[in-house]
């Protein structure tokens, strides 16, 4: 199955979409650059009450984070959980305005889903999203449930076959996570990307998981030029 690469992004894109139901070890390390600590946690729509973010949240939140520092030039940043809700976010040299990374790092971002130049559904419309292996097509595919009434968009979206769904995770620099191409109509909300290896089908998956309600706040920031540790989680 022909796959394509966006330069400028770090994600893949698909172009097959069908109808279908931590780090580990702990070192010292010496580092030389900008170390930076954010607590990730929801918000409970009906209480409006600071949740702190699931460690799968987390997990996604960092792969999603370092492919868009990678791609807006941040070259060798690395992300990675510290205990259950702390991203740490380590790049490798002096960066003179880090009042930019930091505000970059802290924009809110969602997901959408474009289709003929218009968004048809948000991050908001998704109840699911996992991958597995798909026996039909012997490889691996991300599979995901919308609601109702992004089921009802995707539904109208697919009417005719052929066409390019886009799916962005948008902010100051927006990354295409997917450009899947309709090839059948989606009539019940549930749908998968497929034509995946087991990494890109994993990566896929956190990307858009990491899109999914969660805020950033700045816990410290600090250029350092010393032993530090990494990988604990």
């Amino acid at each position: 199955m022909k796959k394509l690469r966006l330069i400028i992004i770090m994600s893949l894109l698909v172009t097959t979409i069908i109808v279908a139901p931590t780090l580990s070890g702990c070192s010292d390390i010496f580092f030389t650059g900008w170390v930076l600590e954010y607590e990730v946690y929801t918000i409970d729509p009906s209480t409006l009450e600071i949740i702190s973010a699931s460690t799968e949240q987390v997990d996604a939140k960092a792969r999603l984070l370092e492919a868009q520092l990678n791609s807006i030039g941040y070259a060798n940043a690395t992300v990675i959980r510290r205990g259950n809700s702390v991203l740490r976010i380590m790049i490798p040299y002096y960066i003179a305005n880090i009042a930019t990374v930091k505000l970059y790092i802290g924009l809110p971002r969602t997901l959408e889903f474009w289709h003929n130049d218009a968004v048809i559904l948000t991050g908001r419309n998704i109840e699911s999203v996992g991958y597995a292996f798909n026996g039909a097509t012997n490889n691996y595919a991300v599979f995901i449930r919308l609601d109702r009434a992004g089921g009802h968009a995707l539904y109208l979206a697919t009417l005719y076959t052929g066409s390019t769904i886009y799916i962005f995770s948008t902010g100051a620099y927006p990354v295409v996570i997917s450009a899947p191409t309709v090839q059948a109509q989606i009539t019940d909300g549930n749908f998968s990307i497929t034509g995946l290896t087991r990494s890109e089908a994993q990566n896929m998956s956190r990307l858009i998981f990491g899109n999914l309600g969660l805020s950033l706040r700045l816990l410290n920031y600090d250029y350092v030029h010393n032993n530090i540790q990494f990988g604990c989680a």
